[in-house]
């Protein structure tokens, strides 16, 4: 018979595990801006349900990861304008917890060019 912690845990890899942490994650942040959290539960789940960063396209990992703070590719809630703090159907998308943290750091505009020229040394080295 599996432990509870055991169970937390495979709750946690699921889908609907997940999506009730992103949501309960987001009603904190939200408590703190005093923002509305118009999305629930069953949107995030059917978003994470289709396995992949609505940005980039590449497939969420929900295992935990032992070499980072987090796993670069787990599913993260992106407000698409951050300048409204609301998290409404309309400007929330699910994207890797890497994509998020770098376009809350410096912005899409930023990161663009940054990353083009990345690619290219990449590809070209």
């Amino acid at each position: 018979m599996p432990s509870n912690a055991e169970q937390r845990r495979k709750y946690a890899a699921s889908y609907r595990g997940r999506a009730t942490k992103m949501w309960h994650n987001a009603k904190r942040r939200a408590t703190t801006s005093k923002a509305l959290v118009a999305i629930d539960i069953d949107w995030i789940e059917e978003r994470l349900m289709l396995g992949h960063c609505q940005l980039t396209g590449l497939p969420f990992d929900l295992s935990p990861v032992t070499e980072f703070s987090s796993n670069p590719y787990s599913p993260s809630l992106d407000k698409i304008d951050p300048k409204i703090k609301d998290y409404t159907f309309e400007n929330t998308r699910i994207v890797l917890t890497a994509v998020n943290k770098t376009l809350n750091e410096y912005g899409e505009q930023t990161m663009l060019p940054i990353l083009k020229a990345m690619i290219s040394a990449i590809e070209n080295n």
